[in-house]
């Protein structure tokens, strides 16, 4: 008996404090067609979120802000001047109520009556290590020593060249020595025989 009523008691006792760490966060004053933003604390999502009237917070909603899965929304007030409140309801049934607060008139009123419209807060913890894998990609310098090698030792002909130069230069200077030879040979033999007529035409006359 004593056990059944201690489990009883701690049950109760979690629900209280669950309770009583599921808030939302009670506004300042704001103004017509301006961003609101709201924030709540604890409970377990997803949340349905909706604006009361401030001075009947059980009522009828008048917005309905459609449902939450982070701890804030930022909405565009749609509502007409007055005191209102924001009623936050988890996924297990437990209610939050923030005080109520004004709306007050400002110079835009073309959003009043109209459907309502706000943004959640972007979740920036999801794409931080994201762009970490892809710096590595580009340290990647394989193909750098391809292009030293290979090149060098192409240019090994010029030995190739250097071997016919003397082999047509040498005995063509020994044909050009031997005509001037033949020449003298010739002018000799043809004053000798002039010598010899000359000699032979004395003698006979």
């Amino acid at each position: 008996m004593k056990l059944s009523t201690f489990i009883i008691s701690a049950a109760l006792s979690a629900a209280v404090n669950a309770q009583n760490s599921f808030t939302i966060n009670t506004p300042g004053s704001s103004v017509v067609c301006q961003p609101l933003l709201i924030t709540w604390a604890g409970g377990a999502p997803p949340y349905i979120l909706s604006v009361v009237d401030g001075n009947n917070p059980t009522g009828a909603a008048l917005e309905e802000l459609g449902s939450q899965t982070g701890t804030s929304f930022t909405w565009k007030v749609n509502v007409n001047p007055g005191k209102i409140g924001l009623k936050l309801i988890d996924s297990t049934g437990l209610t939050a109520n923030t005080a109520p607060f004004d709306i007050l008139t400002g110079s835009d009123t073309s959003c009043v009556g109209k459907t309502s419209s706000g943004s959640a807060a972007p979740s920036s913890s999801v794409s931080g290590p994201a762009s970490s894998s892809s710096a590595p990609v580009t340290s990647t310098s394989s193909s750098a020593p391809a292009t030293t090698s290979s090149s060098a030792p192409a240019t090994t002909s010029k030995p190739a060249s250097s071997t016919t130069a003397p082999a047509t230069s040498a005995p063509a200077s020994s044909s050009s020595a031997a005509a001037p030879n033949a020449a003298a040979t010739s002018g000799v033999n043809a004053g000798l025989i002039g010598m010899v007529g000359a000699a032979a035409l004395a003698i006979l006359a």
